[in-house]
């Protein structure tokens, strides 16, 4: 079999494995027919395993994951373009209050009441960041040394740090002269042990202790309890508390960055982007500030409190209030572009597409805007939640005890199409991929896709299941490597190991098999019966190559040829498997015999032309 089919047969297998993990497929949450008439496919679909009694609460789709969140506050991640199950856990005790989830590059944040849960995005393990420590040396009494780093830095209880002089430019150089086994640590400072690495020189005052450590991550505290959702960077948690106050805190140390005094409560979720943090709550303000240091860019202010989220985009920030309004404000001055005024108070937040606003207007139903200006398009008196656009037309999700699917004309709001999904209880979109996911409250799923978009192929599936399959290797080979260092009680290796060539290689799924194929022209036949096996595939490839050797040296004379190589490749094989020695035996024999013999040799070769 070709490289190319035994890649190809990997993948389908990577795909089956990843079914595989769903304990039931094949839903039921929207008929063939209906699905057909959406302009639709049926793209992916699977069942969770809940609890006896448990339901899906609510659902969330961020970035590449689709969270599942139920009642028990158990959270499952699923990749959302494939259905690959990627993890699932138990965020808090059943009862209390879960707010995101919200994403950066490398975690997922959930916020309950005092805490901050920081989990991996893709394997939902408890979080550990890397990071380099440089402390100082406060304190030396015999064999004991205090310095100036501790558990907000990232100090454990049995981290070994490096102990080093200071040289006269300031900094340390050199080879460490010690080293320091922690042995208890406070919020800034800790103590440990001392081992002299070096004979002259002894531990001091001013030294410095330098050290590659891991820090788990799993909850940051918070000050007070939180009223939004907490949304993060690389290194900060922003979020909003109940003492009407806006906090910037780390994710390593959990320490306060700022806090910025609000004159009520924040409760839509802040958004970031860029350099610059956005949010609003119950004083009715929209703020723009710096998240590295609270600078305030602008301040815009409505008639009543917000509570629904803001909506930023690259040029505009829209916010609904409860003033009645509809704001769409610039985003780098904070200056009003426009303003729709309504009947009644707003309190879910628009969404965007195609040069639209979908605003949902209590007692009015759903307002189609003008994005450039707010002119209204149309309205749509029986409401609906816009999940998607397929070409031309829109899907919307409408009904609370009976639930249907309509498809409308983007332009004109006119329906086309009416499919009935009473289970359906909670719809996600993904509009750059014009994906939509329906989930039941017993925790089917069902991922529709355009009909127009490229069917699900093996090799997402792969892709995914590799991506994830690394990451969780190379983190088990991390916490190995910790535990080894720690049991040997000596600082962890400067450079962490070599992962294996495979886990770097783009195409891992594919044979390492250096094997000639069966058969002549690399492929198998699934029809006809396999041939039987060889009894030594090295012993064919020998005699083949001892033919081709005989029969160059000795082209007239191929039969006797034959019959002397024939002896020799027999004695080979009985040999221990030393093929180069082998080889090298009969060379010399061979050249011994025509030495020998060359009268005789070449007296049956005129015989044997002769017979010819």
């Amino acid at each position: 079999m070709s490289k190319k089919s035994i890649k190809s047969s990997c993948l389908a297998f990577a795909a089956l494995l990843s079914v595989a993990a769903w304990p039931v497929l094949g839903t039921d949450l929207m008929p063939q027919s209906s699905i057909d008439r959406m302009g639709a496919q049926r793209y992916w679909e699977a069942s969770l395993t809940l609890e006896a009694g448990e339901t899906v609460l609510r659902t969330a789709l961020l970035d590449d994951n689709l969270y599942v969140m139920t009642d028990a506050n158990r959270v499952y991640a699923i990749h959302a373009l494939t259905g690959v199950m990627r993890w699932s856990r138990i965020i808090a005790e059943p009862g209390q209050t879960v707010r995101g989830p919200a994403h950066n590059d490398q975690y997922v944040f959930f916020t309950t009441g005092g805490t901050v849960t920081v989990l991996n995005r893709r394997s939902g393990d408890a979080a550990a960041e890397p990071r380099s420590l440089d402390g100082v040396v406060i304190e030396v009494r015999h064999d004991s040394a205090t310095i100036s780093k501790g558990s907000d830095h990232g100090v454990r209880p049995k981290d070994v740090l490096q102990v080093y002089r200071v040289g006269d430019s300031g900094e340390a150089s050199g080879d460490p002269i010690a080293q320091l086994r922690i042995e208890t640590t406070s919020n800034r400072t800790s103590r440990g042990r001392l081992f002299r690495l070096n004979s002259g020189l002894k531990a001091q005052s001013g030294d410095h202790v330098l050290a590659e450590i891991e820090l788990p991550l799993e909850r940051v505290k918070l000050p007070f309890a939180a009223s939004c959702a907490a949304v993060a960077d690389e290194h900060r948690i922003y979020v909003g508390a109940a003492n009407q106050r806006f906090y910037s805190l780390d994710i390593i140390g959990g320490f306060q960055h700022w806090q910025l005094m609000t004159p009520k409560t924040v409760t839509a979720t802040p958004v970031l982007r860029g350099p610059n943090l956005y949010f609003a709550g119950q004083d009715g303000d929209v703020v723009s500030c710096t998240s590295a240091d609270r600078v305030r860019n602008w301040v815009f202010e409505t008639e009543a409190p917000i509570f629904a989220d803001l909506v930023v985009t690259t040029d505009s920030v829209m916010a609904a209030s409860s003033d009645r309004s509809l704001y769409c404000l610039d985003r780098v001055t904070g200056k009003r572009r426009w303003r729709v005024r309504f009947d009644t108070p707003l309190n879910q937040p628009p969404v965007l597409s195609g040069g639209r606003v979908f605003q949902q207007v209590p007692e009015l139903g759903l307002v189609v805007l003008d994005l450039a200006g707010g002119e209204e398009l149309w309205k749509r008196k029986a409401g609906g939640q816009f999940l998607c656009q397929f070409e031309d037309d829109i899907l919307l999700l409408v009904g609370d005890s009976l639930r249907q699917i309509v498809r409308i004309d983007a332009k004109t709001g006119k329906v086309r199409e009416l499919a009935d999904v009473a289970d359906v209880r909670f719809a996600e979109a993904d509009r750059e991929s014009q994906a939509i996911i329906l989930a039941s409250a017993n925790g089917e799923l069902l991922c529709l896709r355009s009909k127009k978009a490229p069917y699900l192929k093996p090799a997402q599936l792969a892709e995914v299941l590799r991506n994830d399959a690394k990451m969780k290797i190379t983190e088990r080979m991390d916490a190995e490597r910790k535990a080894k260092a720690d049991a040997a009680a000596v600082a962890p290796a400067e450079e962490k190991p070599r992962l294996p060539e495979w886990l770097l290689e783009d195409d891992f799924l594919s044979s390492r098999n250096t094997a000639k194929p069966v058969g002549g022209r690399g492929l198998v036949d699934a029809g006809e019966e396999a041939p039987p096996k060889a009894e030594s595939t090295a012993k064919d490839e020998s005699d083949e190559d001892a033919a081709d050797e005989e029969s160059a040296e000795n082209s007239d004379d191929e039969a006797e040829s034959d019959e002397s190589e024939g002896e020799d490749s027999a004695d080979e094989d009985d040999e221990s498997g030393d093929d180069e020695e082998a080889d090298t035996a009969d060379e010399d024999s061979d050249s011994e015999d025509e030495d020998s013999s060359d009268d005789e040799a070449d007296s049956e070769d005129e015989d044997s032309g002769d017979d010819e």
